[in-house]
């Protein structure tokens, strides 16, 4: 396995395992196909992890592209090309509420295996003109990148939103989340929880926050040392590795993945 940090996080094996799963495409099906893949390989996730966490520079290298994020979960990016990125989520256990407040949209479609935990949450938001017990009133931002890359947050109006749908996605599926969606994404329970996202290229350009009338937008990121990635990807690997050990013991067949062709709800924004 190479060992300097580009080799190793964008030409690995790993990474050319989702390289051949996307066949050249960035379509939904296909980023569901990746993490399908990387959800049959969780062997080569975990040895990465390890190989990287053992050695000191490519720990650093990480903890450079990653942080932690305003929703309380460390965002490692493990893969980062023009084209698609592969990201981890990991939520350490607390018992305060984890997860997104603000309904969003996103400038990217993406799929998402739910490695450990509880399972995740996921509810689904529309405009609406106000009518029905589950409207509320929001403010509507633009949430985007200028050119040098910095975030801006760009008030736009007061409107309604209607949570339309809510999901529980259990530990071992893959879900999709299509371009327009708006939603918002929470680990259940307060133990530790992962989802390794394959991520398709920025598409669009600022997507819509909503959030409660008399809040702001959190826009927080907070820088994350060797040291703690370390000690979340320790976590990490003791999941991956009891997974591992299960399927040994008593293979099974995987979950199912959600079908991409189900009706489900579309942020209109």
């Amino acid at each position: 396995m190479p060992t300097t940090p580009s080799a190793l996080f964008e030409d690995d094996e790993l990474a050319g395992d989702v390289e051949a799963a996307l066949r050249g495409s960035t379509e939904l099906r296909d980023l569901q196909r990746a993490a399908e893949t990387l959800r049959s390989h969780p062997d080569r996730l975990l040895a990465k992890l390890r190989f990287i966490r053992e050695d000191p520079d490519l720990l650093e290298a990480l903890a450079g592209r990653s942080y932690r994020h305003q929703n309380g979960f460390t965002k490692v990016k493990l893969v980062a090309k023009n084209r698609y990125s592969v990201r981890l989520h990991l939520w350490t256990p607390s018992a305060t509420p984890r997860g997104d407040v603000d309904p969003h949209a996103h400038r990217w479609a993406f799929a998402s295996w739910v490695v450990c935990g509880a399972g995740i949450r996921e509810r689904f938001y529309e405009r609406s003109a106000g009518f029905g017990p589950a409207a509320g009133p929001y403010h509507r931002y633009l949430f985007g990148a200028d050119t040098a890359d910095a975030w801006y947050v760009e008030p736009v109006e007061r409107t309604w939103l209607t949570e339309t749908q809510s999901l529980d996605r259990p530990k071992g599926t893959v879900y999709v989340c299509p371009l327009g969606t708006v939603h918002t994404v929470s680990p259940l329970g307060g133990g530790f929880a992962a989802t390794v996202v394959v991520q398709g290229p920025h598409i669009t350009g600022p997507v819509p926050v909503y959030t409660l009338v008399g809040s702001y937008p959190r826009a927080y990121e907070r820088p994350i040392s060797a040291a703690e990635l370390h000690t979340d990807l320790r976590a990490f690997e003791g999941a991956l590795g009891q997974l591992i050990e299960a399927e040994t013991l008593s293979p099974a067949a995987k979950p199912e993945s959600v079908n991409l062709f189900e009706a489900r709800p579309i942020g209109i924004y």
